[in-house]
């Protein structure tokens, strides 16, 4: 990259590029800055380039992709936890813009794009659960109305967790409990029944 930068987040866009988001770039600089590697690129022409730089500076924050469009969400900078959210639909002279704000702030979480969101959520959802200090809390939000809602909480408080989606559901696993000692452990939301399970 072209920027030293830690407690960044990642995603990537149209399968083809991958965008590093944020971080810090020392112990106090948090940082908006966004850059982008295109993996279609001709052999011997990868290389990082500037992307927009998102409208908040962030760190230790999520993001994920849902129906094309990047999300970033949560997070610090510096001296907050943030609960604001923000979308970008691609490309290098596109924009940043904020959507509606997590219910929560969280920082060290885990943030999940389920492409088919259950009954209630036709565009597809974002899962938000755990983060600093641990939590068992997680909300859902419904793109097309542009709003956050509690769902169920998982049966375990976890920070620094991570999600990934599979077959439709959203699996948080891992984190530390609030004496830092982390968990084996995993969680799976079934977006259909609105519960978690273990996995």
């Amino acid at each position: 990259m072209t920027t030293p930068r830690y407690g960044l987040a990642a995603a990537t866009l149209n399968g083809t590029t991958v965008l590093a988001l944020g971080g810090l770039g020392n112990q106090v600089n948090t940082l908006a800055s966004v850059e982008a590697l295109d993996l279609a690129a001709a052999a011997g022409a990868l290389h990082w380039t500037p992307y927009p730089s998102m409208t908040t500076p962030r760190s230790g924050h999520a993001a994920a992709v849902l129906r094309g469009l990047i999300y970033a969400a949560g997070g610090q900078n510096f001296t907050n936890n943030l609960a604001s959210v923000e979308r970008f639909d691609g490309g290098a002279h596109s924009t940043w813009a904020l959507v509606a704000s997590m219910g929560t702030k969280r920082w060290f979480f885990a943030l999940v794009a389920l492409e088919e969101g259950g009954p209630s959520h036709h565009g597809g959802m974002l899962v938000a659960a755990g983060g600093y200090p641990p939590t068992a809390s997680a909300e859902a939000y419904d793109p097309v109305a542009d709003e956050w809602a509690p769902i169920a909480s998982m049966a375990t408080a976890r920070n620094g967790c991570a999600g990934a989606a599979l077959l439709g559901k959203a699996y948080v696993s891992g984190g530390l409990d609030t004496n830092n000692n982390p968990f084996s452990s995993v969680e799976v939301f079934h977006p259909a029944t609105g519960h978690w399970v273990a996995a």
